[in-house]
């Protein structure tokens, strides 16, 4: 009996051993943002964060959810439809739309801080308390900052979302499957690798934008398509951008095109972009641009020269809108893919391999984090995602080396902007 007793030990002790070491060697996954499907759940919620609260805000209070309504948007079986919007001298205030093409105010908030990371978190977390969904999508509308962040709140001494506290509010809140911005110079480098973690798919600008409709678009799409796939609806948005601001541009744009040829201003021809991106394909993205980033450090006083030619001819942002001063000509950020496909000389492919085998791997590696891009004419050489690289020295921000932003954390692209800024 004590023989038998002993064997059961010593099994359960290999069993142990053999589970732990099988625990140990589990890989550790990123969780997934997708939540599992409750009784009554809906395929998606899609949730806007309309900050109008500064003085380029145009309207009333209602205005966000009447666009909506005049677009004949409303919820489904199949999707949610959620407002937060703040206008400059009006309360905040929280709306559904329902099935039956309703604006239900569900609360008046007064006077919030919608620059406040908690504002942001709170608002997906109601979203999801109350409108739970297998799969979430937010759209930040207001004034874009590119790596800066977004949602600048005049009433709240001009603050804004910084890209570090829009990170945590969407750690706080689980995250999101899809998050765009109706928001100026958002398609950058910088804030999409900042949010890697927390969503599925980034949508940005590279340049100036403003309202559309691409974004009530997709809705209908999702009611019709409920169980299409995340990378797909991001792609059928970049298709319906594409429909309303065709490559040659609208006839609204060359009307303002002519206006400002007739107030001598440069006229600003058709430049809108907008890109998706797949989160997943960040970080081996952002690593080959800090090896490119090292090469060009490694030997600055060679290259310099080829850099600041190339500056001045690589797809730069925002669009030129006056000819003085000479900032507002050429913008603070480039296209990436560009700028490598521009220093990637024969020269240099003779004598530094290294920097074509760099350029070489950013593009591909940014092909692949591209879902869909478009561009118009303004933009003939957009890609889908900007850098910071201000031509003039005097522009540069020191914030951008200080910042929080896990990108300058993770590469040595600030290190090489000083490096071309001090070298001779």
């Amino acid at each position: 009996m004590k023989l038998k007793y002993i064997k059961n030990i010593k099994t359960y002790t290999i069993i142990i051993v053999i589970m732990t070491l099988l625990l140990f060697h589990i890989p550790q996954l990123k969780p997934d943002i997708v939540h599992s499907q409750r009784v009554g759940q809906k395929p998606w919620t899609y949730m806007i964060y309309a900050d109008a609260d500064n003085a380029d805000a145009i309207g009333t209070t209602g205005t966000v959810v009447d666009a909506l309504l005049a677009r004949g948007v409303s919820s489904s079986e199949n999707i949610s439809i959620v407002v937060l919007q703040d206008f400059i001298n009006d309360p905040a205030t929280l709306w559904s739309i329902d099935e039956d093409h309703n604006a239900t105010l569900l609360e008046n908030l007064g006077e919030i801080n919608m620059a406040n990371y908690t504002t942001l978190r709170d608002f997906i977390n109601y979203c999801k308390n109350n409108f739970s969904a297998e799969r979430y999508m937010i759209n930040l509308w207001d004034h874009g900052g590119a790596w800066m962040g977004a949602c600048w709140d005049y009433t709240n001494n001009n603050d804004h979302l910084t890209m570090d506290e829009i990170q945590k509010a969407l750690n706080e809140s689980g995250g999101v499957n899809i998050i765009g911005f109706t928001a100026c110079d958002m398609g950058c480098i910088e804030a999409a690798y900042e949010l890697r973690n927390y969503t599925d798919v980034y949508i940005g600008s590279e340049e100036a934008y403003g309202y559309s409709e691409e974004w009530t678009d997709i809705i209908k799409f999702i009611d019709e398509n409920p169980k299409e796939s995340t990378y797909n609806i991001s792609e059928k948005i970049i298709n319906s951008f594409k429909e309303y601001f065709p490559y040659f541009g609208n006839t609204l744009q060359w009307k303002l095109v002519l206006q400002t040829i007739i107030h001598l201003d440069l006229p600003y021809f058709p430049s809108l972009t907008l890109s998706a991106v797949r989160t997943d394909k960040l970080e081996v993205l952002v690593s080959s641009i800090d090896t490119f980033a090292h090469v060009l450090i490694k030997d600055i006083s060679l290259y310099k020269p080829t850099i600041t030619r190339e500056r001045f001819k690589v797809d730069n942002y925002p669009y030129p809108s006056k000819l003085i001063p000479p900032s507002l000509i050429f913008g603070d950020y480039i296209d990436i893919y560009h700028f490598t496909e521009l220093m990637d000389k024969p020269i240099f492919r003779l004598l530094k391999p290294e920097l074509h085998d760099a350029a070489q791997q950013v593009q591909e590696h940014l092909e692949q984090a591209i879902i869909a891009e478009h561009h118009q004419i303004g933009h003939r050489n957009a890609h889908g995602l900007t850098i910071y690289f201000p031509l003039f020295y005097q522009y540069y921000s020191s914030e951008y080396t200080n910042s929080s932003l896990d990108f300058t954390h993770d590469t040595q692209w600030d290190e090489f902007l000083d490096a071309y800024r001090s070298s001779k």
